[in-house]
């Protein structure tokens, strides 16, 4: 269910779908990504299994980075390893790490998409105690996150 929630997202389930920076396929994975997760070259990012593939190796390894094992169970998880599939785990990593620093708490979806909101502000960035850079996509990954989930919501209400 969380994989059609992104894929609709990502592609509108179109699988011939390329984005201007090159993300292919359903779920709108980089070749550099693909390369990445270790697949070799000839492979065709086009090929529905396989990116579908890539995309659920990518959620699981960014889910065991962020401290939520192979499976994150919680809805605040699953937003966090969703945020880090669309803005890369460095920027979620980053986020989560602000989160603590502040007192605040690193699995809480409510509490990374604030930081990351702050993160897009040059003023709370030149004010804040904590180094790091300007986050100007945070919106995106915000907006893409909570629609996402709400998709994802619709879906498991109507299959339990």
């Amino acid at each position: 269910r969380l994989m059609s929630a992104m894929a609709y997202h990502e592609s509108r389930f179109r699988n011939d779908q390329v984005s201007h920076k090159g993300a292919v396929g359903l779920m709108q994975v980089t070749p550099i990504v693909a390369e990445d997760l270790g697949l070799d070259e000839g492979y065709d990012l086009a090929d529905p299994a396989t990116n579908i593939w890539l995309a659920a190796r990518l959620i699981r390894r960014n889910s065991r980075a962020l401290g939520f094992g192979d499976f994150p169970t919680t809805d605040d998880h699953i937003a966090i390893v969703v945020a880090s599939y669309n803005c890369g785990i460095t920027r979620t990593l980053e986020a989560q790490r602000l989160v603590v620093a502040a007192g605040g708490m690193g699995d809480s979806w409510e509490d990374i998409a604030e930081m990351m909101t702050n993160m897009s502000r040059p003023e709370w960035i030149a004010t804040s105690d904590y180094k790091m850079r300007r986050f100007g996509d945070a919106p995106v990954t915000i907006g893409y996150t909570n629609a996402v989930m709400e998709l994802y919501n619709t879906y498991r209400g109507a299959i339990n």
